[in-house]
């Protein structure tokens, strides 16, 4: 980004970075480009504009903001200044960890093309490809794929990217995960797989994926539940007909319908239990597939 015209800053060249003080000068003296820039953006590059070479500490936490944002003329220059790419915040994300949670896919590739570490852990252990597919961004997530992030690290609590895919229902990437060899079997640290988390919430698609995979559908997880069994006691935001669509394709997947959990209750039961008044209707009105 080109500097354009002297700045009411300049008399501080000597104390404050001539990368600084682009920040401001785009501001000042590019209306037209200012006027793309959004007021957060606008914000943070006269924070930047004000910071002396020895601030470290908000340079880092100013490169934080500027990624989560979507800000990359501010990253840009931030990065020409000096500041650490890989710097961490409390949870230990990088600028590239908050750029891929937030989708900010040109700031993302912006910090890929600077060095990056791609697979850099949060303490969590989430990378940004983690991240960013827990969040859903699938553009994103593949660009994070090409340029070789590990598919294989997990995030918080042993969940896998498969799973995290599978959760929002994005067959794309459950496609693409299964094809990097995700293990469609894997276990997370509360005993359940990415079909659960797909059955739960409604994504027939995605559970079909799945079972064709290799996943049982009566495989049960924690406490002896089934995937049929998750479903009938979906989560909040499930749509009914989308759990009557999962429903339907794990019993003709072979799903039994007189399974027991260690409580001694039938996924009827549980619908019931749970106030689910028409799916249990709808279990119940079922007969096991052939």
């Amino acid at each position: 980004m080109a500097d354009k015209g002297r700045s009411p800053y300049s008399a501080a060249m000597h104390i404050i970075p001539r990368a600084a003080l682009v920040f401001a000068s785009v501001l000042l003296s590019a209306p037209a480009q200012a006027a793309r820039i959004t007021p957060v953006c606008a914000g943070l590059m006269q924070k930047a504009a004000s910071l002396l070479a020895e601030d470290v500490f908000q340079s880092n936490l100013l490169l934080f903001s500027a990624a989560g944002s979507g800000c990359e003329d501010l990253v840009r220059g931030l990065l020409a200044r000096g500041v650490a790419i890989d710097a961490r915040d409390r949870l230990g994300r990088t600028a590239l960890a908050l750029a891929a949670k937030e989708g900010r896919a040109a700031v993302a590739e912006l910090l890929i093309e600077k060095g990056a570490a791609i697979d850099a852990r949060a303490i969590s252990g989430a990378t940004p490809l983690f991240l960013a597919t827990e969040a859903d961004h699938s553009s994103i997530a593949k660009y994070l794929i090409a340029h070789d992030a590990n598919s294989n690290l997990t995030g918080a609590g042993g969940l896998t990217l498969l799973m995290a895919a599978a959760f929002n229902g994005n067959v794309e990437l459950v496609d693409l995960f299964l094809k990097k060899g995700a293990d469609p079997n894997a276990l997370d640290a509360s005993g359940k797989a990415a079909i659960v988390y797909a059955a739960s919430r409604g994504f027939a698609r995605a559970v079909e994926r799945l079972i064709a995979a290799g996943v049982d559908a009566n495989r049960k997880y924690e406490h002896g539940l089934t995937a049929l069994m998750w479903a009938a006691g979906y989560a909040d935001g499930a749509g009914i007909d989308d759990v009557k669509e999962v429903l339907t394709l794990l019993i003709a997947r072979g799903a039994a319908l007189d399974a027991h959990d260690d409580r001694g209750k039938t996924a009827t039961e549980i619908a019931r239990d749970l106030g689910h008044a028409e799916i249990a209707d709808y279990l119940a009105a079922q007969k096991p597939a052939r």
